[in-house]
């Protein structure tokens, strides 16, 4: 092949078949040293007695391990596939251009001493992208451990858990951003019978990346489901349209993110640049792209039996309730809200159980994600009395009183159980059903194991699992044969269940657009960064804001020694005084703003405290101040935007005034949303219920807020992404029937340094 030729070694399906499935894999570097890591791809493949053929490149040797060996790639005079490359750093152009020359679509580099050192390897990194680009080989790596295809035997990988483990096949794919963790991962997984269609390191992700990792595996008869080990997205927009193919061709996509980092109490009290790298964005994102995401790294790999259940479907887009009346916990007080669901009312989770306490241990876990016990009801002992009938009629039924747990503990035998069970998987009541076995999982497993084995797939509507209190790993592996869900721990079972009851995003939605006027208004404020390096003002903030239909608060711009006399016979104590600055962010830092005009005898005086103040903290001209009328509302929120630099555009509803301080909340979305969604996030927020009725407190226009929030995050729609940050604190809430409902009091808008392409899937779908 040519440099700089385009053409069919571009061709996805060519490289996706030479990754997983070659038919020839040359070694670069392979070694005849047992003690060497170089030596271990070969062996594994012989290990694992894997079909194709493997051509082992090195020049001071005949053969590796009784297989002939070349001295370079160009030597072997018929076509490779897939070329795994572990020579030094400094090799590795010459070999991406035998590559080239070889027409191998596909290299991956174990070799490091690249992009993970710092700002040398990161250009040595860029350098090898581009010269494989001229070539037409696509690049896994570098820094990679490699990958594993457990229906072939393919095991071209230097992890060390070969050595030990044979890779078990399955339909479970796992994908891994932390290189050595690919080998744990498969350990633990098979323990827990568990077996792989594909797992895969990808290093340091220089072209070939998460994104394309997903795809290929999507693509791949074997794979039912998708694991992702995750610490972070690349490219957001072709990691959303990867999870949406995979998606479509329903094979659901999971994950457990590292890195993780709680919001913390600086995001509600301060502005949402405090949202830059967070794992809130991160998360907001996944949900939205429709991953199922895990907060227990063991779940990760127990969740694999629900993931190819028939439930998933059903689960992944629950209903919301409207925002005018707030979903309620279900057998909670009156006008409590079910808060971290999008809007709607908590699940109902049903606890069958022969041991009390680690039942309780579920339920406790549970709970914590917020979701409520389903308990029993008239409907659901008719269900009992039914199946009872139908399983064995001479068995008297259980009679199950109402409780969170539903407790056999003393009365149930193995048919009572049965029928139990068999009644769940019919109730409308609950949205999924937990089955917990004490010391009789190892004892007497016919007690409520072999029910479970036998009533489990009947659960085709919603989830269902199992835990087993003791160590029973004869009993997990019968239901793991039977690809029913089974759980080590109380804490994964719930995270696993939680996980499958979140509300995703859904594969294809409407979202608002940017009206040309808005657009405009950007272009103006975009030429005058680009031509002056001057950021938007407070004022020009404020008619960004109007043309995106979101009430502001009347004000003046005035020149400062023109104030007394514009606003000469208007009472001071109606109106708020600002210094207006395109470089000063937080005027309040420096007494840049005065609240409480009546303290002053006069305008004048104001305007001289507040040019006394601001010449005490910054060096300012002076020469622009804004004047706005005052506003008094039932409460306070901050509503802001920003470009996340890994997720790209979010938009953030916070809690505002002290109550930010003592008490942060925070509802974080990728952007753009649609108006349902913005309600999802009031309902996220719990102080906000005292403005929707709660206890008969004067209601607020939650209707106004949520158009508010779905009009700010309009602004990712902007085609070049031009906007940084744009944040609205406060936005206060007004009484409901008010004429705007909400009103704006203070404005940032900040630009983007570079213009920018479109980073948000999200963007290039409204456009």
């Amino acid at each position: 092949m040519n440099p700089d030729q385009d053409n069919e070694f571009r061709d996805p399906l060519r490289w996706q078949s030479a990754l997983l499935e070659p038919r020839t894999v040359a070694l670069i570097g392979a070694s005849g040293d047992h003690t060497k890591n170089t030596s271990r791809p070969q062996r594994f493949l012989q290990q694992c007695r894997w079909q194709g053929e493997i051509v082992p490149i090195n020049p001071s040797r005949d053969e590796l391990f009784g297989v002939k060996t070349y001295k370079s790639l160009l030597d072997y005079p018929h076509a490779i596939d897939h070329a795994f490359v572990m020579t030094a750093a400094e090799h590795i152009p010459s070999v991406i251009e035998q590559c080239g020359r070889k027409a191998i679509p596909v290299l991956t580099i174990y070799t490091d001493g690249f992009a993970e050192i710092g700002e040398e390897g990161i250009a040595r990194q860029a350098s090898l992208v581009e010269l494989a680009r001229r070539w037409g080989v696509r690049l896994l790596g570098p820094n990679c451990i490699g990958l594993i295809q457990a229906h072939s035997g393919l095991a071209l990988t230097v992890n060390a858990v070969i050595d030990t483990d044979r890779p078990k096949p399955g339909s479970y794919a796992m994908i891994s951003q932390s290189g050595s963790m690919i080998g744990s991962l498969m350990t633990r997984g098979q323990s827990r019978g568990i077996g792989f269609s594909t797992l895969i390191s990808v290093g340091n992700e220089c072209d070939l990346d998460l994104a394309d990792m997903i795809i290929a595996c999507a693509s791949q008869s074997q794979t039912e489901a998708i694991a992702l080990f995750m610490e972070t997205v690349r490219d957001a927009k072709r990691f959303r349209e990867a999870i949406d193919q995979a998606r479509r061709l329903r094979k659901p996509v999971a994950a457990y993110l590292i890195g993780r980092s709680a919001l913390g109490n600086q995001l509600a009290q301060s502005h949402t640049g405090a949202l830059a790298g967070s794992g809130a964005a991160l998360s907001a994102f996944l949900d939205d792209c429709g991953v199922i995401r895990l907060q227990n790294m063991e779940a990760l790999l127990e969740i694999a039996p629900l993931l190819r259940s028939e439930c998933l479907q059903v689960t992944s887009q629950p209903p919301k309730a409207p925002v005018e009346e707030p979903a309620k916990h279900r057998g909670a007080a009156p006008g409590t809200a079910a808060i971290g669901w999008g809007g709607r009312a908590a699940p109902r989770v049903a606890v069958l159980t022969t041991t009390g306490g680690a039942a309780s241990m579920v339920m406790d876990n549970l709970g914590l994600h917020g979701i409520e016990p389903a308990e029993a009801d008239e409907h659901l002992q008719a269900l009992v009395d039914q199946t009872m009938q139908a399983i064995d009629s001479t068995h008297p039924p259980p009679k199950l009183r109402k409780a969170p747990i539903i407790d056999l503990t003393l009365a149930g035998s193995a048919k009572q159980y049965a029928a139990v069970l068999a009644a769940l998987a019919q109730w409308d009541a609950c949205d999924a059903a937990v089955a917990v076995v004490g010391s009789s999982a190892r004892a007497k497993p016919e007690l409520a194991v072999h029910p479970i084995l036998e009533f489990a797939p009947s659960f085709r509507n919603k989830p269902f699992a199992a835990f087993f209190a003791p160590e029973a790993n004869e009993a997990l592996a019968l239901l793991s044969a039977k690809q029913i869900a089974g759980f080590r721990t109380a804490e994964s079972c719930a995270d696993a269940v939680a996980a499958m009851l979140r509300p995703r995003g859904k594969l294809d939605r409407e979202y608002p657009t940017l009206s040309q006027q808005s657009l405009s208004r950007i272009d103006r404020l975009w030429q005058d960064w680009l031509e002056h390096a001057q950021q938007p003002d407070e004022a020009q903030s404020y008619e960004l804001f109007e043309h995106l239909e979101i009430p502001c608060s009347q004000y003046r711009v005035c020149d400062p020694l023109q104030v007394p006399s514009i606003m000469q016979g208007l009472d001071l104590d109606q109106w708020v005084l600002k210094l207006l600055s395109n470089d000063i962010t937080h005027k309040s830092d420096i007494g840049g703003v005065l609240l409480h005009l009546d303290r002053y005898a006069s305008w004048d005086e104001a305007i001289s405290v507040l040019r006394d103040h601001v010449g005490q903290h910054a060096k300012h001209d002076f020469n622009k101040v804004l004047v706005q009328a005052k506003q008094k509302g039932l409460g306070e929120v901050l509503v802001g935007y920003r470009h996340d630099p890994v997720v790209g555009p979010v938009v953030v509803l916070g809690i505002g005034g002290i109550e930010a301080e003592l008490n942060p909340q925070v509802a974080v979305r990728a952007a753009p949303i649609c108006f349902e969604d913005a309600q999802a996030m009031i309902a996220e927020i719990p102080s906000l219920l005292r403005y929707q009725g709660f206890r008969k407190l004067p209601r607020g226009d939650m209707r106004a807020l949520a158009q508010a929030i779905c009009s700010l995050s309009q602004l990712a729609c902007d085609p070049m992404q031009r906007i940084d940050e744009a944040e609205i604190n406060p936005l206060l809430i007004l009484h409901e029937g008010s004429a705007h409902g909400v009103i704006a009091v203070d404005a940032v808008i900040r630009l983007r340094k570079a213009r920018a392409s479109i980073s948000s899937p999200k963007d290039a779908a409204t456009i």
